[in-house]
């Protein structure tokens, strides 16, 4: 007999049980694993062990879970002109609610039954279908959405319940089934009645589009987005637009690494006190960042060090309207690639402290109109670093800047002869370029 076969032959501290992993397998699914044989440290050696074979036992545990959405169906695309089904209704519906069964809908005494709609991918098979069912005045309405198993969205979502502009409340939203929607577009925009919005089963894992998702929202006071996965979406424009009574905003989940843009991603968040980013809120694709802060009034700080700015093009009405800031530290943005700087701090009334870094570079800027409009609170202004030699539009730059006393320019602070100055100083009393040391401004005033 082999001697390796013999159990008192057996190299005892050798013998080890591993777990070799762990994973979830959707239907369909295969994983393929190899497996690589390794010399314990502790094995000798000599002619046995090396000319040994190996003879062992691999187990599988498996353990099955439920999934609810494994026989939904799939609702059609929706637009957000949609006239058809429960879509139809839209402007009498207060509220809308996801059933993962399909029942017949006959409505108590008074009210009227629409339906059933059908609302699936499939004009014969109605996978998904609706009922509207609505009192005697026909205002007061309820959509049922409903799918045996569950309803699976479209991968194109966007404008899903966009203008429900009266409905309060939708009831089981976790029954929807977002893993393959790419786009979130508008997905509850104008829901302006909206009271809560609980997305902590909404699966983005593979959303590439999140424009204008919550635009207009403006009943919704809390949002907590901690489950989402937004490490694919390139798009985040207007996205938060008109949260109106939201106070705080935690991001520090959201990955934004693909994100190019970003232009009015807070804008009109008018009651936002504390906005938070993580680690992962990564700027570096970003090519627009034009009225990201508009109108944010209530924010009373705000750290954007972790910004990188090296690839944004577009700046115009970044800050506008932050009217409760009185620092502002741009010390570390990179605006090298940037062409429009108009409005960007207009309206910052409370601002006292304005600071740039050596990489706050305008020698690419175009125009610069109403950059410091209304900015009523500052009393200086360091524009040493500033290179004009490109703008062609500062109208208005200065204007309404009430207590700015002194501005210090640089060399390159330079009329280049066909900039439009009109108003430049309007209610200004800050010095103008002085026509020695800057050549270029004779006869410009």
């Amino acid at each position: 007999a082999n001697p390796l076969n013999d159990a008192n032959k057996v190299i005892k501290e050798s013998l080890h049980a591993y777990s070799l992993a762990n994973i979830t397998l959707k239907a369909n699914d295969v994983k393929n694993y190899y497996l690589l044989l390794y010399m314990d440290e502790k094995t000798p050696l000599n002619e046995e062990t090396q000319n040994a074979t190996w003879k062992g036992k691999i187990t599988l545990s498996a353990e099955y879970k439920y999934d609810q959405f494994v026989n939904s169906g799939t609702i059609r695309k929706i637009a957000s002109s949609d006239i058809k089904g429960m879509w139809g209704y839209k402007d009498r519906l207060t509220k809308i609610v996801i059933e993962t069964k399909k029942s017949e809908k006959t409505g108590s005494e008074g009210q009227t039954v629409y339906g059933p709609f059908n609302e699936g991918v499939s004009e014969n098979a109605k996978a998904v279908q609706s009922y509207v069912v609505c009192d005697t005045e026909y205002t007061n309405c309820i959509g049922y959405l409903q799918g045996d198993g569950g309803i699976k969205l479209n991968s194109d979502s966007r404008g899903l319940f966009y203008d429900f502009k009266k409905v309060t409340k939708i009831e089981g939203i976790e029954n929807l089934d977002t893993r393959g929607v790419t786009n979130m577009q508008s997905m509850f925009g104008y829901m302006s009645s909206l009271e809560e919005l609980d997305l902590s089963n909404f699966d983005t894992s593979s959303a590439t589009t999140m424009i204008q998702m919550f635009y207009r929202m403006s009943t919704i006071q809390e949002l907590d987005l901690s489950s989402f996965n937004t490490n694919k979406v390139t798009e985040m424009y207007d996205m938060f637009n008109g949260m109106s009574n939201i106070q705080e905003l935690d991001l520090s989940t959201f990955d934004t690494s693909s994100v190019t843009n970003m232009v009015g991603m807070f804008r009109e968040m008018s009651n936002l006190e504390t906005l938070t980013f993580g680690e992962n809120f990564d700027t570096s694709r970003v090519t627009s960042m034009s009225a990201m802060f508009y109108g944010v009034s209530n924010l009373q700080t705000l750290d954007l060090s972790s910004f990188n700015t090296n690839k944004v093009t577009e700046m115009y009405d970044m800050f506008n309207g932050m009217s409760n800031i009185q620092e502002l530290d741009l010390s570390t943005f990179d605006t090298s690639s940037v062409t429009n700087m108009v409005g960007m701090f207009r309206e910052m009334s409370n601002l006292e402290t304005l600071t740039f870094g050596e990489n706050f570079d305008t020698s690419r800027v175009t125009s610069m109109g109403a950059m410091f409009y209304g900015v009523s609170n500052l009393q200086t202004l360091d524009l040493s670093n500033f290179n004009t030699t490109s703008v062609t539009n500062m109208q208005n730059m200065f204007r309404e800047a009430s207590k700015l006393s002194k501005i210090t320019y640089g060399p390159n602070f330079i009329h280049n002869g066909e900039a439009d100055t009109s108003w430049m100083f309007s209610g200004c009393p800050a010095n103008k370029p002085n026509k020695d040391v800057h050549p270029s401004w004779e006869g410009v005033f």
